[in-house]
């Protein structure tokens, strides 16, 4: 791989997780707002979810009518896990842009000798 690739190829990676940094912390922001946390979390996430639940097992109702409230229960389930997974994610593109900007700051600042020892070593292995 040249030089000017790999280079490249870490600003893009760079590139790539501060577009997941902003996106998750609009997910986390919009999370921690009070009525979100009212409203959705605690309304629909839990006591929703404890409703769905519920008539998804009550045999008052319809087949159907009961796949609708188990798919419906699921539903705050996954969302409360969506949440979790963005503050995840967060945190892991947080740490990979350290670790980039750590490899390209080695890159730029390496002996050219061992760049092209480098670049030798990798055609060869493609080869």
């Amino acid at each position: 791989m040249s030089e000017v690739s790999h280079i490249q190829q870490l600003h893009n990676a760079i590139a790539h997780e501060r577009k997941v940094i902003e996106q998750t912390s609009k997910i986390l922001k919009l999370a921690k707002k009070p009525l979100f946390k009212e409203v959705i979390l605690e309304g629909f996430c839990h006591d929703e979810v404890v409703r769905y639940t519920g008539l998804s097992a009550d045999p008052s109702l319809t087949q159907i009518q009961r796949d609708d409230a188990l798919r419906m229960a699921h539903a705050g389930g996954l969302l409360k896990r969506w949440i979790q997974i963005a503050e995840r994610q967060q945190e892991q593109s947080l740490n990979n842009i350290k670790e980039y900007e750590a490899e390209l700051h080695e890159y730029l600042h390496a002996d050219p000798e061992e760049v092209e020892d480098e670049n030798v070593q990798d055609e060869a292995e493609e080869d």
